[in-house]
């Protein structure tokens, strides 16, 4: 079984998945941390939906900044088996883990695919409208 886990600096876990159900629909077995907010003990929160999940099951679990806090407690996570870990939340990047992520798939050539694919990484729309306006002319 995959388990997804959102984990961010404040609400932006809980919002991206709000977004991710409006697209694409729930997501069985997500789990949501939201650092901050009512819990200051991270070390807690994440060992605790750890915990929870079964050993033999796969986790996905994506945060919000690469360093910070709530990524760096899942750090010590990665020697867990079918433990995956994705730094740098984003609505793209979810909704395509949640529509092609499968059971029995290749999750790391999968993960490796998404994180590099155009899709999932940020543009900056005013170099990209003039370079349309160079290709016009």
């Amino acid at each position: 079984m995959i388990h997804f886990i959102l984990a961010s600096h404040g609400t932006l876990a809980k919002g991206m998945y709000e977004s991710v159900k409006l697209i694409a629909g729930e997501i069985e077995n997500i789990h949501i941390i939201t650092a901050f907010v009512d819990n200051n003990d991270i070390k807690g929160m994440v060992c605790s939906e750890m915990d929870s999940i079964p050993a033999e099951d796969t986790v996905i679990a994506v945060t919000d900044i690469l360093g910070g806090s709530v990524n760096n407690e899942f750090m010590n996570y990665l020697s867990r088996e079918r433990f995956y870990l994705i730094a740098g939340m984003n609505l793209p990047l979810l909704v395509q883990l949640s529509l092609t992520v499968g059971e029995g798939d290749d999750i790391d050539g999968a993960i490796k695919e998404l994180v590099h694919s155009p899709e999932a990484a940020p543009v900056y729309c005013n170099e990209r409208s003039e370079q349309a306006e160079d290709e016009e002319f």
